[in-house]
């Protein structure tokens, strides 16, 4: 029975401590997560990776996940402000659709009729052909919108080829563009921005702010992404995954990935203007 008394007067001195302890403490304020995104919250910029925070995270409307893949890292200091990504062998982000909207992103994503992307890079010399962006083609080698930097002599000049594809009765026909970028290899930070216009069918690529490249593939119009997967890659192209986003191809040989380092990349469903591609370079965006 003492026993019993002595437990009991025990907890109830161990209660009202703790009643004290609570009125002395100020609560504590739990920080909220950011809302999941909402498909009805419209924006053109799908995609905005400018690596601030030290983390992958899309600062985008839509907040895809950002997956680093093998030693790809963010470094400090190393960026246009302070953090930028940093590339490797077998390493690159893959980027798949925010679960609350993920059957409405990747319908957003298979009906873009135009596109732009930008991103600022600082690479070295590429050692094959090495994937900047991909939206993948499931079933295809190549992807339904590739850009790379193919295998060139120079060691300064870049050699970067796009990749779409034009629908026909008959079935799929590659369509490609190439240009070659001088001083672009182990010269600090370069700004690239891709675009697609749809009204026209044109093509336009733009290097530190200056329209450097354009062509029109007669009849092209919208563009071609079927079969675009669940995910899309920044850093290789789609068959150098692991596994390869494609049942088209497995990794190749005379592939590598992107091993500079990347800042400022975006991707939008629109084709931007002059005037929006360069404020992208004055302001190091």
């Amino acid at each position: 029975m003492k026993a019993f008394k002595y437990i009991l007067g025990l907890s109830l001195l161990l209660s009202l401590q703790s009643c004290f302890q609570d009125m002395d403490r100020p609560g504590f304020d739990y920080p909220k997560g950011k809302p999941d995104p909402s498909m009805e919250d419209y924006n053109s910029q799908k995609l905005k990776l400018d690596f601030n925070t030290g983390k992958f995270i899309d600062e985008s409307t839509y907040q895809f996940t950002v997956s680093p893949k093998g030693v790809a890292s963010i470094i400090p200091d190393g960026g246009l402000t302070e953090y930028a990504y940093q590339g490797g062998d077998e390493s690159y982000m893959l980027i798949t659709p925010h679960i609350a909207i993920k059957d409405e992103m990747l319908d957003a994503l298979s009906s873009m009729q135009s596109l732009s992307f930008t991103a600022w890079l600082n690479s070295p010399k590429n050692d094959g052909a090495t994937g900047l962006i991909s939206l993948p083609n499931t079933k295809s080698f190549w992807g339904n919108f590739e850009v790379f930097f193919d295998n060139n002599g120079s060691q300064t000049e870049a050699l970067m080829k796009v990749h779409l594809w034009k629908k026909k009765e008959s079935g799929l026909e590659d369509v490609w563009t190439e240009l070659r970028l001088p001083d672009f290899f182990n010269s600090g930070w370069q700004h690239l921005a891709i675009t697609y216009d749809h009204t026209t069918s044109s093509l336009a690529v733009w290097h530190n702010g200056a329209k450097v490249h354009e062509v029109v593939f007669e009849g092209l119009g919208a563009l071609y992404l079927e079969d675009l997967g669940e995910a899309f890659v920044i850093g290789a192209n789609q068959f150098q995954t692991i596994p390869s986003l494609t049942s088209g191809a497995s990794k190749q040989d005379w592939a590598s990935y992107y091993k500079g380092l990347f800042d400022g990349i975006n991707l939008y469903d629109r084709a931007l203007t002059a005037d929006e591609i360069t404020n992208l370079f004055t302001n190091k965006l």
